[in-house]
Order: structure tokens, then C-alpha cells, then sequence
């Protein structure tokens, strides 16, 4: 009986634990998602990651070189505005970044300026004045020369060429003109050009100064705005007028920097002069002096004669000539 009431309690055991289902732990319902729900995540995520990237890439292509455009501008903005007005502002904007020492000029007139010890730092064009027949320096200019070797002078006198150029200046000499019109004492021309806009006028010279000072090789810059030139032109109009009218006169001249003398009422001027409008000369720059004079009260000036370098003591025939030219060295 007992052995029969065991199988009983058994089978009964048995029979309840088959109709309870079997039961999966709550933690791991939550902690381990279906695969399906795990690679939409990571699809979700790479999206996410290529979309971030893309962006980046068009804000290097697009937005980048777009905030870059006003520095471009800019640059331009700088180049336009450069003020070529004057002759001064052409020569501060010029000789920037040139190479060498600067020369500076101790002595300056319309011909130009020069160095204590004679070396020329720069020239000043001759121009012709709209309506004259002759062509002269300007009253005033301003210039800047720069000293070194001949190679440092060549790079300088291209720089001022080339900015000039840049500027929409117009080259009014030729290759081979490659002296200023008048002689300067102990050096010789390299190379020489004359560049022209609506207001100013200005040369570019290479000169070889050896003979001064070993190696050195002079580039300078020399500028007059045109109304320098008028100013002058209406005082030496009376000159270009009487050499005009003399045995010697040309129908055109180049007068360049006069000196003047004067004595007992009479007044005199001796000026570098050259036949015919010459900006700029093919073989050597011209040494002819020429000499003038009138009596202090009168309007009207007296061609006397003119000489290739020293002049005859016969030019000066009468005592009124010996006594105003007589600082004037002659033979």
C-alpha cells in the first residue's frame, strides 16, 4: 500500500509540473534584443556618420573659398589705390622694396639731385610744353637714387620701369636713347627711359659711377609733375626766342637748368643747351653751354654764342659782357 501510495504522489507531482509553461528569467528579456533590432541600430549610427562627413566636405569646397574671397579683393583694392598723383607720392611707391643703399642727395635743382661727392642720385626728365617749340626741365621735382654693385642697379632700374609700366605710364624714349639730353660729370649712362601719365613725368636712369667710386653703379628715380614744366616753360620762352632769331637759331631747342649772373644793370643766365626737342639722346649727352643776357629793365634777352665745354674768353667780346660772365671760366 505504501509503495503503491508514493507512486501516486509521484505521478500527481509530475502532472503539475506539465500543465505550469516554462518560465524565461525577466533580466534577460531586456538585455538581449532580437539580431533584427541590433543591425537597424548600427545602420542608424553609419547614416548618422556619413552624413556628418558630407557636410564637412562641402564646407571645405563651398563655404571655405568663399570667406576667402575679400582677402582676394582686397589685394586688388591695394594695387588700384596706390596714389600716382604727384611726382613725390610716384617715388615714395616706387622705390619700395628696391635693393641697396640710398644715396642721398645733398644738392638738388631742376636738373636733378646729387651726392656730396658729386655722384648723380637721379635726373629730371625734359618735357615739352603743349605750344612751345622747345622742350626743358621742370622748376622742381623729387627723385631717389639707390648705390651698389652694376647687377643691383639693373635689378633697381627694372623694378622702377616695370612699376611705372604698371601703372599705366607711358614709355616716351627708345632702346637706343639711352642718355639724358645734358652730360653728367664722370659717369656714364647704362641705361636710360623717360615715363609720361596725365600729371607726372619721370625718368628711370642706370648710371656707372666707377670713376667716383669703385664699383658703384647708381639706379635712380626722378619725377616732376607737368605743371613744374609750365611754370619754367613761360620764363624760358624768351630764351628759345632770341637763340631763334640769332645767326646760330634752330626753330626747336632743349634748355636745361639755367644759372644765372648779373651786374652793373645787366642780367645774364648760361643754360645746357642742345638743337632741337631731345628728351633723350642716341650717342653722347650733349656739353653745349649757351649764354644770354638783357639789360635789367628791359623784356628782351640777347643770344651772345654758345661753346662745347669751356667757352673762348672772345665770346665775352665787350666790357659788359667780361663784367657780367666773369666768374665764367674761359680760354
Amino acid at each position: 500500500m505504501e509503495s503503491k501510495h508514493e507512486e501516486l504522489e509521484q505521478k500527481t507531482e509530475n502532472a503539475e509540473s506539465a500543465d505550469q509553461p516554462e518560465q524565461t528569467p525577466v533580466g534577460d528579456a531586456h538585455t538581449m534584443p532580437p539580431k533584427k533590432s541590433r543591425r537597424a541600430l548600427w545602420i542608424m549610427i553609419a547614416g548618422l556618420f556619413l552624413l556628418i562627413l558630407l557636410g564637412g566636405i562641402a564646407y571645405l569646397l563651398v563655404a571655405r573659398p568663399w570667406q576667402t574671397k575679400p582677402v582676394e579683393t582686397s589685394k586688388v583694392n591695394d594695387t588700384q589705390v596706390i596714389n600716382v598723383s604727384t611726382a613725390q607720392a610716384v617715388v615714395t611707391a616706387a622705390s619700395r622694396g628696391n635693393v641697396g643703399s640710398v644715396l642721398n642727395a645733398t644738392s638738388m635743382s631742376g636738373s636733378g639731385g646729387a651726392a656730396q661727392d658729386g655722384t648723380p642720385v637721379y635726373v629730371l626728365p625734359v618735357q615739352q610744353v603743349s605750344g612751345n617749340t622747345f622742350a626743358a626741365v621742370p622748376a622742381q621735382g623729387s627723385g631717389i637714387g639707390f648705390e651698389g654693385d652694376a647687377a643691383t642697379a639693373a635689378g633697381n632700374y627694372q623694378a622702377f620701369a616695370q612699376f611705372l609700366s604698371d601703372q599705366k605710364f607711358s614709355l616716351k624714349t627708345t632702346d637706343g636713347q639711352k642718355n639724358p639730353p645734358f652730360a653728367v660729370a664722370n659717369v656714364s649712362s647704362v641705361a636710360y627711359a623717360i615715363y609720361a601719365s596725365d600729371k607726372v613725368v619721370c625718368s628711370v636712369w642706370h648710371a656707372d659711377a666707377s670713376k667716383i667710386v669703385a664699383d658703384r653703379h647708381v639706379s635712380g628715380l626722378g619725377c616732376a609733375n607737368k605743371s613744374d614744366y609750365e611754370s619754367v616753360a613761360s620764363n624760358l620762352k624768351v630764351l628759345a626766342a632770341a637763340y631763334k632769331q640769332s645767326s646760330d637759331g634752330k626753330d626747336s631747342v632743349t634748355i636745361g637748368m639755367p644759372t644765372d649772373y648779373s651786374a652793373s644793370g645787366y642780367d645774364g643766365v648760361a643754360v645746357p643747351q642742345v638743337d632741337g626737342v631731345q628728351l633723350a639722346s642716341e650717342g653722347s649727352a650733349a656739353t653745349t653751354k649757351a649764354y644770354y643776357y638783357k639789360q635789367s629793365s628791359a623784356k628782351d634777352w640777347k643770344f651772345v654764342g654758345k661753346s662745347d665745354g669751356v667757352p673762348a674768353c672772345t665770346l665775352f667780346s665787350d666790357d659788359t659782357l667780361k663784367q657780367l660772365f666773369k666768374d665764367v671760366k674761359c680760354s
